[in-house]
């Protein structure tokens, strides 16, 4: 989803009976749509599906604030899992965002414990709890920051993000949260460990949103996964101005070639940002604004609210939230 700098993504099962809500937050919000048209898309997404799961990958409130906000509901969740410690989603400031995301996650479910922080380094292959098969969810790793020995990073948080993988159909997208350096060569070394085959999947999402912070989407982590399609799900606008032009740089010497070169936006400091020429499948939120990322058994099909040589096709307007389906948008370059 288009939510501005951060995150929110829904993994629609392929059954009818499960969905799984991947973050959303955001610390500036989208210039096309209300934090509000979000949540109603994603409540609405959500409610036709009798089993619902929620990942929050760290706790930033780019990642979780249009939940503490209570633009989502946390009646639709059956469950909850987070990255990092249960307590870094708690403040006792009645005014904070962890203050009102805890009593969120308060709220989720109908069951004595329905939210579960995951341990330091954890590794689980196919993770039936989120009852999404015939689609497959790894989690390559988790709370990496509180393992023995670990480095305390400026921003444990971002190091301690949920990483996951979905797969369906021989195809796969990686979620990884705002991992780290850290963070990447854990998940690389559990699944190497595990047996797990990493190699090729359809789509990486970067990780932290396309920036360099300690060695987020550094060479090894590009080069393990050799991914055609890239994401990047930021608002270059905000103070950090993400996806950095180097990161997009970077995955474009992986990503599938495109008949034609187009523009993407991209960062070189903070507060300051330009246009950058690619040649390759890189998907922006700022740029494409909302993605649709399909898996079947005969293929992936990448549908764009707004077209660049990256995207297959055009979003239609059931498939937005609704006040965007009669918005004028921002024109291609």
């Amino acid at each position: 989803m288009d939510i501005g700098q951060g995150a929110c993504i829904v993994v629609d099962c392929p059954n009818p009976d499960a969905a799984v809500l991947v973050d959303c937050g955001t610390d500036r919000p989208s210039r096309r749509i209300l934090a509000e048209r979000v949540g109603e898309w994603v409540n609405g997404k959500l409610s036709t599906k009798p089993f619902r799961s929620l990942v929050i990958s760290h706790a930033h409130t780019d990642h979780y604030r249009m939940l503490s906000g209570g633009v989502v509901k946390p009646q639709l969740f059956d469950q909850a899992f987070l990255g990092g410690a249960r307590e870094h989603y708690d403040d006792p400031r009645p005014a904070s965002p962890k203050h009102w995301l805890n009593d969120f996650l308060m709220k989720v479910g109908g069951r004595q414990d329905p939210v579960t922080a995951y341990p330091a380094e954890t590794f689980i292959a196919n993770d039936t709890r989120f009852r999404c098969a015939p689609a497959t969810i790894d989690v390559l790793t988790a709370s990496v920051v509180q393992a023995t020995g670990a480095t305390d990073f400026e921003s444990r948080e971002n190091a301690n993000s949920v990483v996951l993988r979905v797969s369906y159909g021989g195809r796969s997208i990686v979620l990884p949260g705002d991992a780290e350096s850290i963070t990447q060569a854990s998940a690389l070394a559990n699944a190497k460990a595990n047996g797990l085959f990493l190699a090729q999947p359809t789509v990486v999402v970067a990780s932290h949103h396309g920036s360099l912070t300690h060695g987020s989407n550094d060479k090894v982590w590009r080069d393990a996964w050799n991914a055609p399609i890239v994401a990047f799900s930021a608002e270059v606008d905000h103070v950090h101005g993400h996806p950095t032009c180097t990161r997009l740089s970077d995955y474009q010497e992986h990503a599938t070639p495109t008949a034609t070169p187009f523009t993407l936006d991209c960062g070189v400091g903070k507060n300051t940002h330009k246009t950058l020429e690619v040649r390759s499948r890189l998907l922006e939120t700022y740029d494409n604004g909302h993605l649709l990322i399909r898996f079947s058994p005969t293929g992936v099909m990448v549908l764009c609210q707004i077209q660049t040589p990256a995207c297959d096709g055009v979003l239609a307007p059931d498939q937005l939230p609704r006040q965007l389906a009669n918005n004028a948008v921002r024109k291609r370059r």
